[in-house]
């Protein structure tokens, strides 16, 4: 049997994450990384034309399997706001998307000006779980909202 590291199961609060910042495109991704529990490669192939702001829903599209995430009010004025005609992806560079490092990059930027470069894309997937744990919602809508295949690797934040 594998020994598994202990979870933090300590709650961020991350209000200041929502708060005016020279740092908008690692913002954003921080922001869609710990409201919606997308990786940076859901991130990265992210297109404007799968946001429907009239419903507030995301679809998100995965080795073939679609997720339709519910966008939370405040999260949709600031994907809205970085959203222009000419855009194909919601981080767009001229009509392809940015590189795993510009994101990498972007997002290590953002959060070294809160003061907690600590904190890891994996991290921001975990803080996810443990915030929709603490809405009540079960491992199996949770894992159904992250793409798991199955709700083992969860199962560590539920017990």
């Amino acid at each position: 049997k594998l020994a598994t590291k202990p979870v933090d199961k300590e709650l961020l609060d991350y209000s200041a994450f929502y708060q005016d910042s020279p740092y908008q495109a690692g913002q954003l991704i921080a922001l869609l990384m710990i409201e919606l529990g997308l990786s940076s490669s859901d991130i990265q192939d992210l297109k404007v034309a799968n946001l429907d702001t009239t419903f507030a829903v995301l679809r998100v599209q995965k080795a073939g399997l679609i997720r339709v995430l519910e966008v939370p009010a405040k999260l949709l004025d600031y994907m809205t706001a970085s959203i222009s005609n000419q855009q194909v992806y919601l981080f767009d560079n001229q009509g392809k998307s940015y590189s795993r490092q510009w994101f990498f990059n972007q997002l290590k930027a953002f959060l070294a000006s809160l003061g907690l470069e600590n904190l890891s894309a994996q991290d921001m997937r975990r803080q996810y779980v443990l915030h929709q744990k603490a809405k009540g919602k079960s491992l199996l809508e949770v894992s159904r909202n992250l793409g798991l295949k199955s709700p083992v690797t969860l199962e560590k934040f539920y017990n």
